[in-house]
């Protein structure tokens, strides 16, 4: 496997100086630690050069073109697709935008497998190009790495536990940026306490540091041409340190669990420009730029919810990603059974432990909204859009979890493209993805968590209803003279606000 490393995490591992060592620099060498004990290879691309040229002081410029030499060079010329083409043509060479397309292009074309950088524009064109799951930041990098090496150590946190604002210790570190980037931070913390405001935290129990944070309240005016009543995520926030863990998704669940639960129609969060990451982060899950504020220099990011009926104008997967998480299109998408053994469904899934709640995992992708499944089947009718009932095996014996395909599945026996497929996503190690792929192709399905059911569909009850004829021992599509049932049922599920929702931009 072939990492890529950008000039802003080289420059970050290997300081020139004593006094010039970055904030990070202990992660960007722990991750070249990782890459070195699997026996990867540390890529950088001819076109870095570029990226060092830009510094005026010569003798660290050729220290850099020496430390350069330490890892392998990628060979032009690299095939470059039409959409990357089209973007780079008018470009400056040597720009910084010029350099980025060129990374890209290594990585879409398969000279690399993976790219680390902590680049939030980059990440933005990663998601773009459909590589946004091989393309990582240094701390999600460092936990991807150790998790494959099977050295993984997560923080001992609890669940995510819904608060009030006067719970918040206004020393803690987590509020040390939101000072930074908001003048008057601290009377605003106040009035969040005075006005008992609702927060949801996850909080780590070694340290009783806050790892996440985020505080809501409901809007009763109209704001940023939004409706009265929307629900607005004045702060949203994973800590240093954190990042890796998928906590942003875990609080984010919380969240959309909040709204649902308590009849909201819309949310809303305000954003600074510069924190590109945040943005991308939000608009992989329905948020959608709604406006601005001009005094705080601010881009607002607005979400409905709730089940909106046909919609001919967005796939079967954007009605979910836009007006979800417990919404789906019933009329044009199908569904598919795939069981799933007790190990691994409690990975996966760890919040359908019936005693638990909104709990982190013993792996990233049990925090996630988005995850990823491999399967040895052989059907090749899924597509993106579709929705999966995840059947527990075994035990229970039960569906509790409803999800939906993001995009048209991978099949392959090549363990190194579907490690990179599912990437951030997997519940298995490459070493399982090996083992898997030994027999039958593998099918890697990247998936979004949807629904979870309350009660759980029982087996006897979709024997009965004619969903399936036994238990499943292989991933299969619904029966047909089920689905009116199954499509009846879950409809009853879904989260149907009154009122409309506001009008969003696909």
């Amino acid at each position: 496997m072939r990492v890529l490393l950008d000039s802003n995490f080289l420059i970050s591992a290997e300081p020139t100086h004593a006094g010039e060592v970055e904030e990070n620099a202990d992660v960007s060498q722990a991750v070249l630690r990782c890459i070195q004990q699997l026996k990867w290879e540390a890529c950088v691309h001819p076109a870095q050069q570029h990226d060092f040229d830009r510094d005026r002081q010569k003798e660290r410029v050729d220290l850099r073109r020496l430390k350069f030499q330490r890892y392998t060079e990628l060979r032009p010329p690299f095939h470059v697709p039409a959409e990357l083409a089209q973007q780079i043509a008018g470009l400056t060479e040597g720009s910084n935008d010029w350099v980025d397309f060129q990374l890209l292009a290594a990585l879409k074309c398969g000279a690399v497998d993976y790219l680390v950088s902590d680049d939030g524009k980059l990440h933005k064109r990663a998601a773009k190009l459909g590589v946004a799951d091989a393309v990582f930041a240094a701390q999600d990098a460092l936990v991807f790495l150790t998790e494959t090496l099977g050295e993984i150590q997560l923080p001992k946190l609890p669940a995510v536990e819904w608060v009030k604002a006067y719970a918040l210790d206004d020393s803690d570190p987590i509020f040390d940026s939101l000072r930074a980037d908001y003048p008057g931070f601290d009377a605003w913390l106040q009035r969040c306490r005075q006005q008992h405001r609702d927060a949801m935290w996850i909080k780590d129990q070694s340290s009783r540091k806050l790892a996440g944070l985020a505080i809501v309240k409901r809007e009763d005016e109209s704001e940023h041409g939004l409706p009265a009543g929307s629900l607005k995520v004045c702060t949203f926030k994973v800590a240093d340190g954190y990042a890796g863990h998928r906590y942003g998704e875990l609080l984010l669940r919380a969240v959309f669990e909040y709204a649902e639960g308590n009849g909201f129609r819309d949310a809303f969060v305000t954003v600074l420009p510069r924190h590109e990451l945040l943005v991308l982060f939000l608009e992989q899950f329905g948020f959608r730029q709604a406006g601005g504020i001009v005094e705080t220099g601010e881009d607002v990011y607005a979400k409905p919810f709730g089940y909106p009926g046909r919609r001919d104008d967005l796939d079967p997967f954007e009605v979910h990603e836009l007006f979800g998480p417990s919404a789906f299109d019933l009329d044009r998408s199908k569904f598919f059974i795939v069981p799933i053994m007790p190990k691994w469904f409690s990975t996966l899934f760890p919040d359908c432990d019936e005693q638990k709640q909104l709990i982190p995992g013993a792996y990233p992708c049990g925090n996630a909204i988005s995850k990823a499944y491999l399967s040895n089947t052989v059907t090749s009718k899924l597509k993106r859009g579709d929705n999966l009932l995840f059947y527990r095996s075994l035990g229970k014996k039960d569906v509790p979890v409803v999800g939906v395909v993001e995009d048209d599945p991978l099949r392959s026996s090549d363990p190194e493209e579907l490690a990179k497929y599912v990437g951030k996503r997997t519940v298995y190690s490459l070493d399982q993805i090996r083992e898997l792929a030994q027999g039958e192709p593998v099918l890697a399905i990247r998936f979004r968590h949807a629904l979870r059911l309350k009660p759980s569909l029982k087996l006897e009850e979709l024997k009965n209803r004619r969903v399936l004829v036994d238990y499943p021992q292989t991933l299969q599509e619904v029966r047909s003279e089920g689905l009116p049932w199954l499509k009846s049922t879950l409809k009853e599920r879904f989260y149907c606000p009154s009122g409309p929702s506001t009008p969003m931009r696909s």
